[in-house]
């Protein structure tokens, strides 16, 4: 290969080759032979050098910090769309997964330190506003909300800038148990 680019670059500017070939082929053992010392060399170094690169220090490494639960729940999270089951005994009555409700429902919470937390809803069918603050609390997967001295303990998830509560209730209801699972997705 390099005899071959040595002979195009020889005619495209009109070298005399003769003595060239003589001393490529003088050379040629020479030549290859410190062409695969030097590619030994940039092996090795690259070598040493993914070593020390991958054992160094991590002092300058930006790392992500990991919020605590009370910090990530921090904020506004405004409803984007809702899960809903219900069951009446064994018959299922409506198994809805990611219905959008932003056309029919304003609904937000707004988490603050101190464990203080605002809700805000507008039904847009009548214009009912309804508004609250309260306090609320977290203990393993359960978030309570208690607003206007009425605790609602949710089954929380967050994912990223994803909150989903999920509300489970169970009653009787014409002699058969109706079960109810509400999720609500908000984002921040």
């Amino acid at each position: 290969m390099f005899l071959v680019n040595f002979l195009r670059l020889s005619q495209l500017y009109n070298f005399k080759i003769g003595m060239c070939l003589i001393f490529v082929k003088n050379n040629l053992n020479i030549y290859l032979m410190k062409r695969l010392l030097t590619s030994l060399s940039i092996l090795a170094l690259i070598a040493t050098s993914s070593t020390f690169i991958s054992c160094s220090s991590d002092d300058n490494v930006t790392k992500e910090v990991e919020l605590s639960i009370e910090q990530q729940i921090l904020g506004k999270w405004i409803l984007g769309e809702i899960d809903l089951k219900m069951q009446l005994g064994d018959n299922v009555i409506t198994d809805e997964v990611g219905t959008d409700v932003t056309n029919e429902l304003d609904l937000y919470f707004e988490f603050k330190e101190g464990n203080v937390v605002t809700l805000y809803q507008k039904q847009y069918q009548n214009g009912e506003v309804t508004q609250g603050t309260g306090t609320y609390t977290v203990s393993g997967s359960q978030l309570t909300v208690n607003i206007s001295g009425t605790p609602q303990v949710f089954e929380y998830e967050i994912n990223g800038d994803k909150l989903s509560l999920t509300l489970n209730a169970e009653e009787m209801y014409e002699g058969q148990l109706l079960i109810m699972n509400l999720t609500y997705h908000l984002y921040k």
